[in-house]
């Protein structure tokens, strides 16, 4: 299974639930969610009422899906090279974004109700596990590397370079490479022994 951003927690999820389904994980920035205090909590239960009020909740899910919003964060957070934040690339998000569900998918990631913990899984995990990373992510970026690998040293880590958070949509064929690369060197080793 392969996975990027928030979608690697619920990856980790499945494959600790469902080993037989799940080999093998190419985790792709794997977001960390990190201890909830009672400052975010608090924040938590602002930003839910905000939401869910019928003016205010609009009047933010219009703004943080308008098209200038999307384009802003494509080129701060999501690519390296800015390009690929183009009309189409905004287009294509903003209409997706204005469907009639995304408001609470919006709602569920400014809450932070739909993240989910994955550090009870991780820990646990047994198959193997890729982790790549684009070197110039600021979100959950390469510093939380060393917190996955110490929890699964057996992981292996990869650094795509001049990418941010998706460095599979940035350089697909680096990204393909690598993954392809590990699998093949994964095929290779022996059979654990039962």
């Amino acid at each position: 299974v392969a996975a990027s951003a928030d979608g690697c927690n619920y990856a980790i999820e499945a494959a600790t639930r469902l080993p037989n389904l799940v080999t093998k994980l190419v985790l792709t920035n794997p977001t960390l969610v990190l201890e909830r205090g009672n400052l975010a909590e608090a924040l938590t239960k602002i930003s839910e009422k905000l939401i869910a009020s019928p003016i205010l909740g609009a009047t933010l899910n219009n703004i943080l899906a308008s098209s200038r919003s999307i384009r802003f964060f494509a080129r701060h957070q999501l690519f390296y090279d800015k390009s690929l934040a183009d009309d189409n690339f905004v287009r294509r998000h903003a209409s997706c974004a204005h469907r009639s569900a995304s408001r609470l998918a919006i709602a569920g990631f400014l809450s932070g109700r739909a993240r989910l913990d994955a550090r009870p899984f991780w820990n646990v995990l047994e198959q193997p596990a890729l982790l790549i990373w684009g070197r110039n992510s600021t979100i959950c970026g390469l510093e939380t590397a060393p917190e996955w690998l110490a929890a699964k040293p057996d992981a292996q880590l990869e650094i795509i370079e001049k990418a941010m958070l998706l460095p599979h949509c940035e350089h697909p064929q680096i990204w393909t490479d690598r993954v392809l690369d590990w699998l093949r060197s994964e095929a290779e080793k022996p059979a654990p022994s039962l």
